[in-house]
């Protein structure tokens, strides 16, 4: 059992020390309606709850996982080795304001993970385009990454009040932005985006269209090796100091102590671990833990069919 503790927080951590440390320079089927998540510009996907939570449903509606990032070196290669694995996997399409394509593996818990590849070089953004810019050196940060993890993203609750908290807390962030993909049917997709000035803190990602046009539910969210939701997202951080006081802000609740060190942040639907690591090494999202019903398929699935992502399938019952 962890234990809940409240770390020092006597000032606002200076955004730039913030920056020095952690920042990385810029350089087919059409899913069934999920009733539980409707549209709305930048809105979430909190599931309706029978009964309020207890100390009240304000305090309950903070961002939740949305989705993690995998970036891989051939999207077609990609999609045939993780099917291999025994994972639904489902095209995604092509971005617009990027030079990149995907597709996606839909979990039940209703995150995914997005298997996303270039299809060609830097665009050259107008540099008085804000958001030109900012999607720019995101985009640009997953290819300096390499091939794995290279993100993830939370699903705000209301992304300019969460993108202003971020910022009054230290951790900026620019936007909101609109963004958006084709899907292979020609259905177009749009949300719009909190950017970090670091990939060691999450991108916001929140709906515009229906959120099932994005996300895969149903059949598509359902797999061979019993995946069905995300166990942990774990990101490597150069200062745990720092980086516990401004995942504070950006998630909107205190930490927890882990009893395997650093510290650890219960979402709704999901955890995210706090590991600290030497300043030369990388920062950024470092492993991803799944549950899966399958105790047969539990384990750390083979690096060479993943692109290099640390990914384990923990064993859990499913609820009920």
């Amino acid at each position: 059992m962890s234990r809940s503790r409240t770390p020092q927080r006597q000032a606002p951590v200076d955004p730039r020390r913030w920056r020095q440390g952690l920042s990385v320079p810029p350089q087919k089927l059409e899913p069934p309606l999920d009733v539980t998540r409707g549209p709305g510009a930048g809105t979430s996907k909190h599931r309706p709850r029978a009964e309020a939570p207890e100390r009240g449903m304000a305090m309950d509606l903070r961002p939740t996982l949305d989705h993690i990032v995998i970036s891989v070196p051939d999207l077609d290669g990609a999609v045939g080795r993780f099917r291999s694995l025994g994972f639904t996997v489902v095209e995604g399409g092509t971005h617009e304001d990027a030079p990149t394509h995907n597709a996606l593996i839909g979990l039940e818990d209703a995150t995914y993970v997005e298997l996303i590849a270039f299809t060609g070089g830097p665009t050259d953004a107008d540099p008085g385009d804000e958001a030109a810019s900012a999607l720019g050196r995101l985009v640009e940060s997953w290819r300096t990454a390499g091939h794995g993890l290279v993100h993830f993203a939370l699903n705000p609750t209301n992304i300019g009040a969460d993108i202003a908290r971020c910022n009054r807390g230290g951790a900026p962030y620019d936007g909101p932005f609109p963004g958006g993909r084709v899907r292979p049917d020609g259905r177009q997709v749009r949300w719009c985006m909190g950017i970090p000035h670091t990939r060691s803190l999450p991108f916001f990602c929140g709906d515009i269209t229906p959120r099932q046009y994005r996300v895969p539910v149903g059949a598509s969210a359902i797999h061979d090796n019993g995946a069905y939701g995300v166990s942990e997202v774990t990101v490597a951080v150069p200062d745990p100091a720092i980086a516990e006081t401004v995942y504070a802000a950006v998630l909107g609740k205190e930490p927890e102590s882990d009893p395997r060190g650093g510290a650890r942040f219960e979402l709704e639907d999901a955890a995210v671990r706090l590991v600290g690591t030497g300043p030369d090494e990388s920062h950024g999202i470092s492993a991803l833990t799944l549950w899966t019903s399958d105790p047969a398929r539990a384990g750390l699935l083979p690096s060479a069919q993943t692109a290099g992502a640390h990914i384990e399938l923990q064993y859990r019952p499913r609820a009920g």
